[in-house]
């Protein structure tokens, strides 16, 4: 008879804050109004996610093995996430005229206010997200995928074929997340202006740091995915295609802002003829203003992938057996910021509107970001 063990799922998911916030107005022939969305997270307790010692897989104890079809463990997967703040916030607005009229795009601070003034965000559609996260965020994942033949000495397998592929251990701790989306989609557009603003802040210097840790790997055995054997005959073995990750971050933003005109892209008709970028003050002025601004001002960023023995071990003898062990994997990341910020105008006819991006990373922590591989061996 066949043995597989697949499509097992072990999962830890620990969030301080998660939202989908989405606001659309679609559908209409004119459309001339204004519309804003805001979203305010923040996080001051500790976020942990663990999966310890998941083990998946097959154990023949003291048993012959002969003209089996085969013994698979295969898809099975660990995973624990932590993430302060999680944010999914879309604004989407489609009509067959779009007006505005309610001012150039904008992303300011009020004056006489210092550094620290929140951001004024204005336009005829704006969204604005702000993240802070003042304590740790933790995930750790250990586990194995195994196939045990070997429990007592002289066990022979033949005429069979033995596989332990496409199993994971994963870990993700992540301070600050988010995706930001505002689309405009006409056929025509008059005075139109729009604004998108992403802040994240991890840690509060001397006082509370925002430290993410992630750890992926081997049991109390060492080993992630293996098999052991005594006597192998006429059986193919094959170890592939398994995996341990271990990721880790303090700010992580998407940001798009896409706008669509079937005919003229009109943007306000005062708005002076280029677009105004103060990046020291981290200000932008243009019908259309996209800000990306995460800092990282305490704490440390540390993902440690630990994949121990990945292979076959046969204790005795193998004859006519091929053996395979390929396309596994071991990767730890560690990012302090990361963003992927877009912003695109797209019509038929003629560009009249500017357009300004402004992107201002900053990482003033006394902490490091550090990715380790440790005590690995495969074959």
């Amino acid at each position: 008879s066949t043995l597989t063990v697949s499509g097992n799922v072990a999962e830890a998911d620990a969030r301080g804050n998660y939202a989908m916030n989405s606001l659309n107005l679609t559908g209409f022939s004119s459309l001339a109004t204004s519309a804003a969305l805001h979203n305010i997270q923040g996080v001051q307790g500790d976020v942990t996610a663990a999966v310890l010692e998941s083990e998946v897989g097959i154990e023949a104890d003291g048993y012959n093995v002969s003209d089996n079809p085969g013994q698979t463990v295969t898809g099975n997967s660990a995973t624990s996430r932590a993430i302060g703040n999680t944010g999914f916030n879309q604004l989407l607005v489609q009509a067959e005229s779009l007006g505005g009229g309610n001012g150039v795009g904008s992303i300011t601070k009020p004056t006489g206010l210092g550094l620290n003034a929140p951001y004024i965000v204005g336009g005829d559609y704006a969204l604005a997200s702000w993240q802070g996260m003042h304590n740790d965020v933790s995930a750790s994942t250990t586990g194995m995928a195994l196939i045990d033949l070997s429990a007592f000495t002289g066990g022979t397998t033949e005429d069979s074929t033995i596989t332990v592929s496409g199993n994971s251990l994963t870990a993700v701790a992540q301070t600050n997340s988010v995706s930001n989306l505002v689309s405009l989609s006409t056929v025509s557009s008059t005075s139109l202006t729009a604004a998108l603003l992403s802040e994240q802040r991890a840690g509060n210097p001397g006082v509370s740091p925002a430290n993410a840790t992630a750890t992926a790997g081997a049991t109390s055995d060492f080993a992630t995915a293996i098999v052991t054997a005594d006597i192998v005959s006429g059986t193919p073995i094959a170890v592939t295609g398994n995996s341990v990750t271990a990721i880790a971050g303090n700010n992580d933003a998407t940001n798009r802002l896409a706008v669509s005109v079937g005919a003229n892209l009109n943007g306000q008709a005062s708005t002076a003829a280029n677009a105004t970028l103060a990046t020291g003050t981290n200000q932008v002025l243009a019908d259309f203003a996209v800000m990306n601004i995460p800092d990282a001002s305490d704490g440390a960023v540390s993902a440690t992938a630990t994949p121990g023995a990945v292979g076959a071990i046969v204790n005795e003898t193998v004859t006519n057996s091929p053996i395979s062990v390929s396309g596994n994997s071991t990767t730890a990341q560690a990012t302090i910021n990361s963003a992927l910020n877009t912003l695109s105008l797209t019509g038929a006819s003629a560009l009249n509107a500017t357009a300004g991006l402004v992107n201002s990373q900053s990482n003033t922590a006394a902490g490091s970001a550090a990715a380790t591989v440790q005590f690995g061996s495969v074959g």
